[in-house]
C-alpha cells in the first residue's frame, strides 16, 4: 500500500516497476526497462525478474512479466547454462512494457540468449536455478547449453514448440552430460 508524502497531492493513476530500476522510464503507460541477458546463478531462486502494477488507488497488485526456465544440475563442474530460442528469438534486454490486466512487451534493444553464470572461477552448486526469459512461443523450439569447467560443451536442442507463459514455467534437467526436457 502506497501513502502520499507530507506536503504532496494523491495522483489519479500509480505505475511500479518491481524490482526498482533507477534507469527505467514510463511514458504513456509503457515502462521501458531491461530483463539482463546474463543472469546471477542463485541457488533454488532467480537473480532477476519483472513485475509491473498500475492503479487508481493506493493499492497496487503486481503482474509477472517473465516466464521461468528452471534447470536441475545433478552433477558439479557446470560453470555457466546459456539458453536461446531456435528462431532468433528476442529473449531479454531492453523491452517496453504496456502495462495492464495482462501486460505485454515489445522489444527496444533485445537479446537472443540468457546466460546463467555461476561467476568466474566458479561452479553451479547441485540443484534448482531459474532464468528470467521473456514469455512467447519458441515455434522452433529451444536450444541450451551446458558449460563445464574443463571447456568442455553439451548441447541440447528441441525442436517442437515450446511454450513459455508470464508467471510460467518450463523445467529440465542435467544429469551425466545430458539434458532431459
Amino acid at each position: 500500500t502506497l501513502s502520499p508524502m507530507a506536503g504532496s497531492s494523491l495522483a489519479d493513476e500509480y505505475f511500479a516497476l518491481y524490482p526498482y530500476d533507477a534507469t527505467a522510464t514510463l511514458a504513456s503507460g509503457v515502462i521501458t526497462t531491461t530483463l539482463p541477458s546474463v543472469q546471477t546463478a542463485k541457488l533454488g531462486s532467480f537473480s532477476h525478474h519483472l513485475a509491473v502494477s498500475y492503479s487508481t488507488s493506493l493499492s497496487l497488485g503486481f503482474k509477472n512479466v517473465c516466464g521461468l526456465f528452471r534447470i536441475d544440475i545433478t552433477e558439479p563442474a557446470v560453470t555457466k547454462i546459456e539458453f536461446k530460442g531456435n528462431a532468433n528469438e528476442t529473449v531479454a534486454g531492453e523491452i517496453a512494457i504496456t502495462v495492464g490486466d495482462k501486460p505485454t512487451w515489445s522489444a527496444v534493444s533485445g537479446a537472443k540468449t540468457v546466460t546463467l553464470s555461476a561467476g568466474e572461477g566458479k561452479f553451479l552448486q547441485t540443484g534448482a536455478y531459474y532464468l528470467a526469459i521473456l514469455p512467447q512461443d519458441f515455434n522452433s523450439g529451444v536450444t541450451v547449453t551446458t558449460y563445464y569447467n574443463d571447456n568442455t560443451t553439451y548441447v541440447k536442442t528441441v525442436t517442437e514448440k515450446v511454450s513459455l507463459v508470464p508467471s510460467g514455467a518450463i523445467a529440465a534437467t542435467i544429469a551425466s552430460g545430458q539434458w532431459k526436457y
